[in-house]
């Protein structure tokens, strides 16, 4: 009699079992599915990236920093520290570092 018990309760854990990892199975399909969704299509094409050049007369900058003020400061490659002053480059190296 034991034995007939503990082999129902084994068949309806095993189903148990079976039946969770369907669901966790369709559960991922789902979530795979939806996933697709959100992919851009092959025919959808970026829009291309605007390219501005506002400021010109820069040689080789190699880094920038903003002031409190609103000025913005550009490290050049040859060791000048040009100033950009409400949108306009200043004539003229702010500072010469070329050692």
């Amino acid at each position: 009699m034991w034995l007939i018990t503990f082999l129902r309760k084994a068949r309806e854990g095993a189903a148990a079992a079976i039946s969770q990892m369907y669901g966790r199975l369709a559960g991922a399909a789902l979530f795979f599915l939806i996933g697709l969704n959100a992919l851009p299509t092959a025919w959808e094409q970026p829009s291309p990236a605007l390219v501005e050049t506002p400021i010109t007369g820069l040689s080789a900058p190699t880094a920038m920093a903003f002031a409190p003020d609103g000025r913005l400061f550009i490290c050049q490659q040859g060791g000048q520290l040009r100033v950009i002053k409400n949108g306009a480059l200043l004539p003229g190296a702010f500072r010469n570092f070329d050692g």
